[in-house]
């Protein structure tokens, strides 16, 4: 693993993430002296008889869970925070002394216990020096094993500083840097992936191709959108994550149900004390007055008449027809319909 960490990384020098690939590498390389040749080096017998509860144990078992557990996680979270948050982690000098303080310290430790650990053997094992008397021969390397152990753990200070600094949340984050095709809408050149902008109380969203470009253009053109997917893939949260932070449109927003008619979008008479009948718009009519975005959530759970009503306002015309008052309503200009549903599954046991 070792050997193949190295190849690899020398054919991708110009990975654009040198602090994972570092981490990376060390974790082959350490796993494979702390874990591979120390541990099976310390667990032949006629060494384990001598060594077996001794600092070389020590020198053992700090290496080796050093190389094969905490530097992979780190390895992990230095490849992973760039790609969850946007922000380019590895650019900063942060986060190379953090890997390259921590692993010197690391290997400045292992030697220090390496060293009063064959001490201890020689004295304790061999010469049969008193335990207590071998511990005060030995202070001279606990010394230089706490000088180490401060060298390590200011590496470690400055990898939680560098992950606690650039793991906030911020209020403009780009995505991946991927190519993406080209898109053209109504002759205006869609480019992406491009930036999904939020505010601090909006959790960050991960854009995944051009998705945010499309629907700011959208917006922009007035567009009708369509989301569809499963419960639970966060189909609202990708809307709403598009806007900047204090742009947030005018929205008014409908959870559909199998109950949900045109008439409970639209509006209605109602009657008042004395006979005297007013009518009341819908949330859809209000939307097409002030120029909201209208947000039909579910709107597949909704009766069959819903879908008729809102055609009108998903083409070119951009109207809503109220026929109970004999009215047609241009849209506002900022009305924008988008509407969500669920694909629709198969019922249980049918073909």
């Amino acid at each position: 693993m070792a050997v193949y960490g190295i190849t690899m990384a020398r054919r991708e020098r110009r990975h654009p993430n040198r602090v994972a690939l570092f981490w990376t590498i060390g974790c082959g390389v350490l796993s494979f002296v702390g874990a591979g040749a120390m541990g099976f080096a310390h667990t032949l017998p006629s060494v384990n008889l001598y060594t077996h509860g001794t600092l070389v144990t020590a020198m053992h078992g700090h290496l080796a869970f050093w190389g094969a557990y905490a530097m992979i996680v780190l390895a992990v979270i230095s490849y992973a925070l760039p790609q969850l948050t946007g922000r380019k982690r590895h650019d900063g000098w942060v986060a190379e002394w953090s890997f390259w303080a921590s692993n010197i310290g690391m290997v400045c430790m292992t030697g220090a216990f390496a060293v009063a650990g064959i001490t201890q053997v020689y004295l304790e094992r061999r010469m049969g020096m008193d335990f207590l008397a071998t511990q005060h021969a030995l202070e001279v390397h606990f010394v230089a094993l706490l000088l180490a152990a401060c060298l390590f753990s200011v590496g470690i200070g400055l990898f939680i500083f560098d992950f606690v600094r650039y793991g906030l949340p911020s209020l403009v984050r780009s995505g991946p840097q991927t190519s993406a095709p080209r898109t053209r809408a109504r002759g205006s050149e869609v480019m992406g992936p491009q930036p999904c902008r939020i505010g601090d109380d909006v959790p960050w969203y991960q854009p995944v191709g051009n998705r945010c470009t499309v629907f700011e253009h959208a917006h922009r053109n007035r567009l009708p959108v369509l989301l569809k997917g499963p419960t639970g893939c966060r189909k609202s949260r990708l809307w709403w994550s598009t806007w900047p932070p204090g742009s947030l449109p005018r929205s008014v927003t409908v959870a559909c149900h199998d109950g949900t008619s045109a008439v409970d979008l639209v509006g209605r008479y109602l009657g008042l004390q004395g006979g005297e009948t007013v009518w009341q718009d819908g949330p859809l009519t209000r939307a097409v007055r002030q120029g909201a975005v209208l947000y039909l959530d579910e709107v597949a759970e909704a009766r069959p008449d819903v879908v008729v009503v809102i055609h009108p306002l998903a083409d070119h015309r951009r109207q809503l027809v109220v026929d109970r008052r004999d009215e047609v309503i241009e849209a506002a200009p900022g009305f924008q319909l988008v509407v969500e549903l669920q694909p629709r599954l198969p019922a249980p046991g049918s073909g």
